[in-house]
């Protein structure tokens, strides 16, 4: 079964595919404004490898530290 998880991931990733879309989600763009009202400047982003919220934090200047747990599980 992890097998075919992996090669689903990757199919999609190798097409262009992206079952989100590409654009941040509405979490990441609160998130981005309420991080810059109280001065926070450096975040960790679980699930990074889609990076589609870290770019946003990134193309804003933040300190980004992005891990994957399907990352860490596969290479």
């Amino acid at each position: 079964m992890q097998k075919n998880r992996k090669d689903y991931w990757e199919s999609l990733f190798k097409e262009g595919g992206a079952l989100w879309g590409f654009e941040p989600s509405a979490s990441a763009l609160i998130a981005l404004e309420r991080f810059k009202k109280v001065g926070i400047n450096k975040i960790l982003i679980p699930g990074f490898r889609y990076e589609r919220n870290g770019k946003l934090f990134i193309d804003s200047g933040f300190d980004v530290t992005g891990v994957d747990p399907y990352m860490l599980l596969h290479n």
